[in-house]
């Protein structure tokens, strides 16, 4: 069992805004963990029409997730292909940006630290979600359930498959037996084999990507790992669906739900992790939820 605090700390950092036609809500808490490495990025209109949320869970320190916090956004208008929009590529090219500016920023002071990213990107037009890692965005799409990330862990198949010929091994369905995800950025030892492509590698930086439509997006839902280890996508998606109904506010939604996740002891086998969120409800018209 590793290291945890006596009792949790349920302490929530929660923000809340309205932004075109769309409210949100987000809630962050430490839980059993003896600090909190896990951020939250909101950044809206950042380019006048686009908005941005993250996830970064950071892995053996903080370092990796402030930076990102920090330039993230420079990162990626920076980015050709995002300034001809095609958003798709120029996430894509974000996730290798920042692993390289990482890699040069730190140097080896910080190798071993490694962070995973979640990142939902709305347009005018469209809804693209990105992950390197193993937290999870689910939506509500046309009436529908539809999960829009894939969750990297080594002992999924293509996953396994890469890591068995770059020379690793799966154990206890770990990398090498220490990391818990196949993707991410930074855990720069992991990277280092000089006879192979950077998408080659043991862990590797490349994120799963969809998209929709927004028209028909009625709800987004992002967690981090420990958000998701006691509800089921239906489940929870459901329960923010009716209590939005009832006219409860955002961020008492998510407080409430991430509150019911944090387990009870530290004997528990679930619920001890940080817990992070982000909720997304597009009103179109409706009458203004509250956040």
């Amino acid at each position: 069992m590793g290291l945890y605090l006596t009792k949790p700390e349920t302490a929530k950092l929660t923000q809340s805004g309205e932004v075109f036609d769309f409210a949100y809500a987000s809630t962050a808490l430490q839980g059993w963990q003896i600090q909190q490495d896990e951020f939250v990025i909101i950044k809206e209109k950042f380019d006048q029409d686009n908005c941005l949320f993250c996830i970064v869970e950071q892995y053996g320190g903080v370092e990796y997730g402030k930076y990102i916090q920090d330039h993230i956004v420079e990162a990626l208008i920076n980015d050709q292909e995002y300034k001809q929009k095609n958003y798709d590529k120029a996430i894509v090219g974000l996730y290798e940006r920042l692993d390289n500016q990482l890699k040069n920023q730190f140097k080896e002071s910080t190798s071993y630290q490694g962070v995973t990213l979640l990142l939902t990107l709305i347009t005018n037009e469209n809804i693209y979600v990105a992950n390197a890692g193993l937290s999870r965005c689910v939506i509500r799409y046309d009436g529908k359930h539809k999960v829009m990330t894939v969750e990297h862990y080594p002992i999924n198949d293509l996953e396994k498959q890469r890591i068995l010929a770059a020379g690793g091994e799966v154990w206890e369905n770990r990398l090498n037996a220490h990391l818990p995800y196949s993707r991410g950025l930074g855990n720069f030892e992991y990277k280092s084999n000089s006879n192979l492509d950077q998408g080659k590698q043991l862990l590797i930086s490349v994120p799963s990507i969809k998209y929709v439509d927004k028209e028909d997006t009625e709800l987004i839902l992002m967690g981090s790992h420990g958000f998701w280890e006691t509800w089921t996508n239906n489940a929870i998606t459901e329960v923010i669906l009716e209590r939005i109904q009832q006219g409860k506010a955002l961020s008492d939604i998510l407080e409430t739900i991430c509150d019911s996740i944090v387990a009870q002891n530290v004997e528990s086998e679930y619920g001890k992790d940080n817990i992070s969120s982000i909720l997304i409800y597009f009103q179109r018209g409706q009458k203004k939820q509250v956040i």
